[in-house]
C-alpha cells in the first residue's frame, strides 16, 4: 500500500472526511487502494521539467501574426491583401479555438480523473476553473474597455454594454457586420460562452458519453453553418460569430485531448489518432489546393466558404497534433527559441490590443504633422503593439494571474506534480 498525505487545513475543511479520519489531526495518512490506481494516477502526472508544451507558444505566435496582418490589411492595402492565405485571419482565430479546446479539455479531464481517484467533489474543480479563468482573462479585457471609454473611443462608447457582458458576437450577428476597432471581440465572447457549459459537460457527464458528446459537438457546427447559409440565407458575419459555428474547432481540440486522456481505451486512442492524422492529411492538402489554386465562381461563393471551413478543422487539428508531439532537430530548436515563443506567450495581449494600434498611430502622426511611408508606419505599429502587450503581460496580466495559485485544482498541490495542461493554459 502506498501512503500519501493530505493537508486538511489547506482545504479549509471543505473536503468531506471519510469515516475514521481524525478531525483533530492536521495530516492524515490515506493509503491508495492498489498499485493499479497508483499507476493510473502516475500516468496522468508528467514530470515538472516536461510540464509545458513550449512549442504550442510558437503555434500561438504564428496564429496571432496571421490575425494581425489580416486585420491590418485595410490600413496597408498596398502591401498585401487580407485574402492572401498566409495572412488569413480566420485561420489564425480558428487555430486559437482548437488550441483552447485542447488545453481546457485536457485540464478538466485530467483533474476529473484525479478527483475520482481521491474521492473529492468535482464541484471544486468547476469552481476553481472559473476563478482561474477570471484571473487570466478578465483583468486585461476589462481594463482595455475602461481605458477605451476614458479616451472616448467611439466604437466602444456606442457598444460597451455588449462587450462587458461578453455578448459582442451577438451584437455583430444582429447587425450583420463588425464594428470597427472592437470587431475582434467576437472571438473572445465565443470562448467565454464556450467556458460556460463545457467544463460542466466534461466534469459531470458519465464517462461513457464523453466521446459521443464531443463528436456530436463537432458535427453540429457544419450542420448549423449549412442551415444558416443555404436555408436561412444569413450573411457571413452572422454565421461566423455565433458560438455554434465555431464549436467544431473547439471540440476538435477537445477530441485530441480526450484521446490522450485516461478515459480513452488504448484501442480507441490508437484508432482515433489514426483517423485524425489521415483526415488531417487529406483535408489539409485539399484545403491548400482549394485556397491557393482554386477558383470559385461568384454565384457559388457560399459553397466555397462552406467547403473551405469544412476542410479547415481537420487540418488545424492535424497541425496541433504535430506541435503537441513536438518537432526535433533544428526546426524544434527554432520553435522553442525565445524569439519564436515569446509572441505566443503574450499573444492574448497582442490579440486584445492589435485592432486599436493602427488608429492610435494614425492619430499621433496626424497630430505631429508627420507623413511616413507605409513600411515605416507598419514598423511603428508592430513595435507599439509588442511593447504594449509585453508591458501588459509582465506588469499587469502575469502578477494578477498568479493569484490563481490560491485556487488549485483538487490535487495539484499534494500529489507532487503540475499538469502540463494546467500550466499551458495560464
Amino acid at each position: 500500500m502506498f501512503p500519501f498525505y493530505i493537508d486538511l487545513d489547506f482545504y479549509g475543511g471543505s473536503v468531506g472526511m471519510p469515516r475514521g479520519w481524525n478531525k483533530n489531526c492536521r495530516l492524515v495518512r490515506w493509503p491508495l487502494p492498489n498499485s493499479r490506481t497508483i499507476r493510473m494516477m502516475s500516468a496522468s502526472l508528467p514530470d515538472e521539467k516536461n510540464n509545458y508544451l513550449i512549442q504550442l507558444d510558437a503555434l500561438r505566435g504564428i496564429s496571432v501574426i496571421m490575425v494581425i496582418f489580416s486585420h491590418w490589411a485595410g490600413y496597408h492595402a498596398n502591401l498585401w491583401s487580407d485574402n492572401i492565405f498566409w495572412f488569413n485571419g480566420e485561420v489564425g482565430v480558428k487555430m486559437f479555438f482548437v488550441i483552447s479546446g485542447f488545453l481546457i479539455t485536457g485540464i478538466l479531464l485530467q483533474e476529473r480523473h484525479r478527483t475520482e481517484q481521491l474521492q473529492f467533489p468535482k464541484t471544486r474543480i468547476a469552481r476553481n476553473f472559473y476563478i482561474r479563468r477570471f484571473f487570466r482573462i478578465f483583468p486585461a479585457y476589462y481594463a482595455t474597455i475602461v481605458i477605451a471609454l476614458l479616451l472616448r473611443h467611439e466604437d466602444v462608447l456606442t457598444s460597451w454594454k455588449w462587450h462587458v457582458s461578453y455578448l459582442s458576437n451577438l451584437l455583430f450577428a444582429l447587425r450583420g457586420e463588425y464594428l470597427g476597432d472592437v470587431s475582434h471581440f467576437w472571438s473572445l465572447a465565443v470562448e467565454e460562452q464556450f467556458y460556460l457549459f463545457w467544463p460542466l459537460a466534461m466534469l459531470f457527464l458519465p464517462k461513457r458519453f464523453l466521446l459521443q458528446f464531443i463528436t456530436c459537438c463537432i458535427c453540429i457546427a457544419p450542420v448549423f453553418r449549412y442551415i444558416a447559409m443555404f436555408i436561412l440565407k444569413q450573411n457571413d458575419v452572422t454565421v461566423t460569430v455565433l458560438p455554434v459555428s465555431s464549436l467544431d474547432c473547439l471540440s476538435g481540440g477537445a477530441l485530441l485531448a480526450y484521446l490522450r486522456s485516461v478515459y480513452a481505451s488504448s484501442a480507441i486512442r490508437e484508432a482515433g489518432l489514426g483517423i485524425l492524422k489521415k483526415a488531417a492529411i487529406v483535408c489539409g492538402l485539399s484545403f491548400l489546393v482549394f485556397n491557393l489554386f482554386g477558383s470559385v465562381p461568384p454565384e457559388y461563393d457560399w459553397y466555397g466558404v462552406f467547403i473551405s471551413r469544412l476542410l479547415l478543422v481537420p487540418t488545424l487539428v492535424g497541425v496541433l497534433i504535430l506541435f503537441v508531439n513536438g518537432f526535433d532537430g533544428r526546426l524544434g530548436s527554432v520553435l522553442q527559441s525565445r524569439f519564436v515563443t515569446y509572441p505566443g506567450k503574450i499573444s492574448y495581449g497582442i490579440y486584445l490590443f492589435h485592432f486599436f494600434i493602427p488608429g492610435a498611430t494614425y492619430w499621433l502622426l496626424t497630430r505631429a504633422g508627420l507623413t511616413l511611408s507605409t513600411g515605416v508606419v507598419l514598423s511603428i505599429n508592430l513595435c507599439l503593439l509588442l511593447a504594449l502587450a509585453s508591458l501588459s503581460w509582465h506588469f499587469f496580466e502575469d502578477p494578477i494571474n498568479r493569484f490563481k495559485n490560491y485556487f488549485p485544482y483538487s490535487s495539484n498541490t499534494r500529489v507532487g506534480a503540475v499538469s502540463r495542461f494546467n500550466v499551458q493554459a495560464k
